[in-house]
C-alpha cells in the first residue's frame, strides 16, 4: 500500500482539491501528501486525525453515521454532503476488481459513497493491491471508462493491460516490493 501511495503522489499537485475513501490504502496516500497545499475531503477517521495538524492542509469531514468497523462516515449526510462538492482528484479503494465490471463493492454503503465521489471528481484514481485483481464481489462501482488511472502494487496480465487501456484508463503498476527509507517492504 505503501508503495500504491507513492505512485499516486505525482498525480496530486498543489492547489488540488482531493477526495480520499475510506480504505487503507488511502491512508498511506494521505500520508504522502503531508505538507502540500490542499483541500482534502474525506469520510475516514484515522485521515481526519492524521491531516488535521497540516496547516497547508484544508480539511473538510463529509460526516455521517460512523462505522466502527470501517473508522468512517456514511450514510445519507455524507451523499449530501458531496452534492454541491466536486474535487479535482479523487483516491477510490474497492473489495475486488472483475475484468468485465471493473471496480465492485460487497457492501451497499461503500458502493454508494464510491460511485458518487466518482461522479462528482474531475480525475479518479483507483488504488487497489493485486489481490483484489479477478474476483468479484456482490455491487458494482464502476467500469474502467470512469476512471483516469489504475494504480496497482505488481504487474498485471496482458488481459488486464487490453483491457483497462482499452477503456482510456491509465494503468499504473508498481514492481511489488520496494523499500521505503528505513529499509522497510513497502508492500505491506
Amino acid at each position: 500500500k505503501k508503495l500504491i501511495a507513492r505512485k499516486a503522489r505525482p498525480l496530486v499537485s498543489n492547489g488540488d482539491t482531493v477526495f480520499l475513501d475510506g480504505s487503507t490504502t488511502s491512508y498511506w496516500v494521505a500520508r504522502e501528501l503531508q505538507g502540500l497545499r490542499l483541500t482534502v475531503l474525506t469520510n475516514n477517521l484515522p485521515i481526519i486525525n492524521l491531516l488535521a495538524d497540516q496547516p497547508s492542509i484544508h480539511l473538510i469531514s463529509i460526516g455521517g453515521i460512523y462505522s466502527v468497523q470501517d473508522e468512517a462516515f456514511f450514510g445519507e449526510m455524507s451523499l449530501r454532503s458531496l452534492e454541491n462538492r466536486y474535487v479535482d482528484c479523487a483516491f477510490l479503494s474497492c473489495r475486488s476488481v472483475s475484468l468485465e465490471t471493473g471496480l465492485m463493492e460487497s457492501r451497499e454503503n461503500l458502493a454508494t459513497l464510491r460511485r458518487e465521489v466518482v461522479r462528482h471528481a474531475d480525475r479518479t484514481y483507483a488504488v487497489i493491491d493485486h489481490t483484489k485483481f479477478g474476483r468479484s464481489s456482490f455491487l458494482e462501482i464502476c467500469g474502467f471508462e470512469a476512471l483516469t488511472a489504475l494504480i496497482t502494487d505488481q504487474p498485471l496480465a496482458e488481459e488486464w493491460h487490453e483491457r483497462v487501456e482499452g477503456c482510456g484508463c491509465r494503468l499504473i503498476e508498481g514492481s511489488g516490493v520496494a523499500a521505503d527509507a528505513h529499509g522497510e517492504d513497502a508492500s505491506d
